[in-house]
């Protein structure tokens, strides 16, 4: 029988582990190698507690009708905006991955900053598993932000039939996950968008190996597995124009997409804004559109989300997503940030900054770096070295352009330049 069950493709496995119903961790995941999974389930049928190997043997003779946990199971997936999925194969192994490692606790935070793509790459994710039966336990989508995550897992539970007691919603939660249906068939859960993580914790389902949590969030939370999430690499950026805005049309000004998905900075928000206001108007050139970003930076209608781009997995447009980070932030940190953007675009050495903000203690300084760093606001390129992404450094100088608290930062920001530069003219002067 060993070999028979050896034999089944992982789906019709799946089917007959589905049907024999064993406890919550006897077999192991999809990921474990195949005949792993079969000596569990053999070892528990015959066990005093199991099901009895006649059991499994009349079963796998009944595969064809036993009911396919890919039917069986619910999900909540929204739809996807996406017109061409780029560039992510990578993140989307690493991401499985990292969601069935053994020997951790299966909670996995896709992090980045604002209009990286992380709920469509966890969305992609999601729907490739529920595809494959991956999770024949069910794959349940929450929205987190600013939403009543209680109130959805229970609407959830309806959908296949559950009723919950009276009482509390925390308790009502508490008993969907310990009395699921489906159980012990793996189960995924995801939490988008997730701004503080004590906002869910309460309702996240237990620590067993029927459970996969996948959280995305711009935030780095402390004890949980992070798995960060970069920019598009140009091919994939010019892919992504293409699927959108038209294969011949871009290639014929495939010197001026390069330059605008520079300007991007190959973000994939900014990307799919661009290349649908590109869409939207035929006559109009990328060189045009580079006009525009000049003259209105982020504000600029290229970058906006309107009705015509309803279809998008993104809610927001750049400078709105931008400005959700921003009001995460104190007075302090957001003095820090408006420095940061009258550096130019290329890594910033951080005793620069140290110097043009002499008054403040170095232990405040660094807890406000860490700030940025936590919110996805600043990026770390090397040993005291860190870079703001170009669209949020557009964002910050229109952002703060007419305030008068930026005056005397400019000017301490002018004072250091000028310092630098008169020794490294004394420098110069010394050697000829």
């Amino acid at each position: 029988m060993f070999d028979s069950l050896s034999n089944l493709t992982p789906q019709e496995f799946e089917k007959l582990v589905f049907a024999l119903q064993p406890p919550a961790g006897i077999v192991p995941g999809l990921v474990a190698p195949q005949g792993d999974r079969v000596a569990a389930l053999l070892n528990w049928a015959e066990s005093s507690t199991g099901r009895g190997l006649d059991k499994v043997r009349r079963l796998l003779g009944q595969l064809d009708r036993l009911l396919s946990p890919l039917k069986a199971y619910p999900s909540n997936l929204p739809r996807s905006g996406a017109v061409n999925f780029v560039g992510r194969e990578t993140n989307l192994d690493n991401l499985h991955t990292q969601l069935h490692q053994p020997d951790r606790i299966a909670i996995t935070a896709l992090r980045g900053m604002g209009g990286i793509g992380k709920t469509e790459l966890a969305l992609q994710y999601a729907q490739h598993h529920r595809d494959q039966g991956t999770y024949p336990g069910g794959i349940c989508w929450l929205q987190a932000r600013d939403q009543d995550v209680a109130s959805q897992i229970v609407r959830f539970a309806e959908t296949v039939g559950m009723s919950t007691p009276e009482g509390e919603l925390a308790d009502q939660v508490a008993y969907v996950w310990t009395h699921w249906p489906l159980t012990p068939s793996a189960m995924l859960v995801i939490y988008d968008d997730v701004a503080e993580f004590a906002n869910i914790q309460p309702y996240l389902p237990p620590d067993t190996e029927q459970f996969r949590v996948l959280l995305t969030t711009r935030q780095r939370f402390s004890g949980i597995n992070s798995l960060e999430i970069d920019v598009l690499s140009l091919d994939a950026a010019l892919d992504l124009m293409r699927s959108i805005g038209g294969l011949d049309r871009i290639n014929a000004q495939l010197t001026e997409a390069a330059a605008l998905c520079a300007r991007l900075g190959h973000l994939p928000l900014a990307l799919e804004l661009v290349s649908r206001y590109l869409e939207l108007d035929e006559d109009l050139t990328i060189l045009e559109v580079q006009a525009e970003l000049d003259e209105m930076r982020t504000y600029a209608y290229a970058l906006l989300k309107d009705e015509s781009a309803a279809t998008m997995t993104a809610k927001l447009g750049v400078a709105e997503a931008f400005e959700l980070s921003l009001q995460r932030l104190n007075e302090a940190s957001q003095t820090l940030l408006t420095l940061l953007s009258l550096f130019a675009a290329t890594p910033i050495d951080w005793q620069w900054v140290q110097t043009c903000l002499g008054d403040v203690p170095t232990p405040i300084l660094r807890q406000q770096r860490n700030k940025l760093l936590q919110n996805s606001l600043l990026q770390r390129v090397g040993t005291e070295t860190y870079q703001l992404h170009p669209l949020i450094q557009e964002f910050l100088r229109v952002r703060f352009a007419t305030l008068d608290g930026t005056a005397p930062l400019q000017q301490s920001y002018c004072k250091e330049l000028l310092t630098k530069l008169v020794k490294l003219k004394l420098r110069t002067t010394s050697c000829d």
